[in-house]
């Protein structure tokens, strides 16, 4: 059997793209415009991946997703990867692998059964994609580092402090040793524009709503990031033919307390918000307090446009009051 190198070079043949290991600087051996792309999403349901398909799909790039739910064109079930692999469409040059376990305490309550889904299982799956010629995409997260200094950098070292963030960085470690004309993109704290988001943008908007008081650390940084940028990131990565990890995050970076202030000050409550530390919520494993990212690299590399919460929120609240017409 070939070794996962020699399978992901001649899976490079496939999209015209042929770099050295480690060639996270290059460029890509095409110009954008002439990289014909035919993408695997693996996590359709999830927040990354459904607005990379409706992104993909609205740049007119054959895009399939697989999800554990029925709202995929393909099945997946990370414990048989062959059952994918077995109906992967002919000519699929990509896989965005953006499914798993997500919930940071959940992890950390069975690092076991996590980490067997995160990492065993997302590798068996990337290996048997890599097996078949298509160049994996792997969607980390800010959680690789220790939150001790924030605006990390991509060659930055890497020691996280919970069991989710070490879980994607040994998903990280395998691609780099055994893959490294794969592509990293790590993410920060996502949002939506939708008006059910569910992240802290979205909660603490309807605990807002709702006239409930919203408890906001005030020692703790995120950056947080609309998941349409990284939608659009992920695209212009992969045309570029990138490899090795990149930085994908709005620089944006402001502590819990102010994002709370920001979004009650847009509605008129900010009564409601009350300032606390990091400290004071009770997590199964203590949070890091600034894992922000620099992501100047890859915006000035690949000339990607990161909005600002700012800017996005008058829309985010219009959708959330019904009068947006979009």
């Amino acid at each position: 059997m070939l070794p996962i190198l020699s399978r992901l070079r001649r899976a490079a043949l496939v999209f015209g793209v042929i770099q050295p290991a480690g060639a996270v600087q290059g460029g890509s051996a095409r110009h954008p415009e002439d990289l014909v792309l035919k993408v695997l999403v693996a996590g359709a349901s999830g927040l990354v991946g459904r607005h990379l398909i409706r992104h993909l799909a609205a740049a007119r790039v054959d895009v399939f997703g697989a999800s554990r739910s029925k709202k995929g064109d393909l099945p997946l079930d990370l414990a048989r990867p062959e059952i994918l692999v077995d109906r992967l469409p002919p000519g699929v040059t990509h896989a965005v692998v953006c499914c798993g376990l997500t919930a940071i305490d959940e992890c950390a309550r069975d690092p076991v059964g996590s980490s067997n889904v995160n990492v065993a299982q997302t590798l068996a799956l990337i290996r048997a994609l890599v097996a078949h010629g298509v160049a994996p995409v792997f969607c980390s997260s800010d959680l690789v580092f220790s939150g001790d200094r924030g605006r990390y950098h991509e060659q930055d070292v890497c020691t996280p402090t919970t069991e989710y963030g070490r879980q994607k960085l040994a998903v990280e470690r395998a691609l780099a040793a055994e893959a490294p004309l794969s592509l990293v993109c790590r993410f920060s704290k996502l949002y939506c524009l939708d008006s059910n988001d569910r992240s802290p943008v979205g909660q603490i908007l309807n605990a807002l709503d709702e006239g409930r008081s919203v408890y906001a650390a005030d020692d703790q940084i995120i950056c947080p990031t609309r998941v349409g940028d990284t939608a659009a990131a992920l695209l212009a990565l992969m045309r570029a033919g990138a490899t090795g990890v990149w930085h994908v995050a709005s620089q944006d970076r402001m502590t819990r307390f102010d994002l709370a202030m920001m979004l009650a000050a847009a509605v008129g409550r900010p009564d409601l918000v009350e300032r606390r530390s990091i400290n004071d919520f009770r997590f199964v494993e203590p949070r890091p307090k600034d894992v922000s990212l620099d992501a100047s690299r890859a915006v000035e590399r690949f000339g990607l446009h990161m909005t600002s919460l700012v800017d996005n929120l008058p829309e985010i609240i219009r959708r959330r009051t019904g009068t947006s017409s979009t």
